[in-house]
């Protein structure tokens, strides 16, 4: 759980940025300092949209965040996604990486399904793959725009496990606070 302040400036056809300050409430607590950038920009028929957060934890002290996303509308409510993700943090000393490929299909106003396909990997010694992930996600608007209802099952395979498929199934309730 995190409490903090944020902000958000900038233009919507620029960069957006939006720092923040606050605690991640854990025994003990941790406090951190955030500061997030993003920018979109449409090439022809796909949205490209870049994301970069520097951040400090008093637990774990410095790192970065970068992702990269590309958007593709392949449908009426169904849009193509390509996701490449690195981040890097003081404490570990090297990248924890990820590219996802998933499927949004928006079923009504308050209800969509995605389905996802991923590698997760480190760059400890060298780039490799520690993680394979296939995976959906339903997701419905329980009351407004406030509380939701995540159904996710998944099928992994980890490196830690000599890449045996582990299945799960994830159940969230979401409450957001919001002005």
């Amino acid at each position: 759980y995190y409490a903090g302040i944020q902000a958000s400036f900038g233009q919507e056809t620029h960069w957006r940025f939006t720092p923040s300050l606050g605690l991640r409430i854990r025994s003990p607590l941790d406090p951190y300092v955030r500061l997030r950038a993003q920018r979109n920009y449409v090439l022809d028929d796909w949205l490209l949209t870049i994301k970069g957060t520097a951040f400090w934890f008093d637990s774990s002290g410095a790192g970065y965040d970068g992702l990269i996303e590309f958007n593709h509308q392949l449908a009426d409510q169904v849009i193509g996604r390509s996701s490449s993700f690195a981040r890097w943090t003081a404490d570990t000393n090297y990248f924890g990486l990820s590219q996802v490929f998933s499927v949004i299909h928006t079923l009504s106003e308050r209800r969509a399904v995605t389905y996802e396909a991923g590698a997760y990997g480190i760059s400890d010694p060298t780039v490799h793959a520690t993680d394979y992930l296939v995976a959906a996600r339903y997701r419905q608007a329980l009351h407004k725009n406030f509380l939701f209802l995540e159904l996710n099952p998944e099928l992994r395979f980890r490196k830690i496990n000599e890449f045996k498929d582990e299945y799960a199934f994830f159940v969230r309730v979401e409450l957001l606070f919001q002005d």
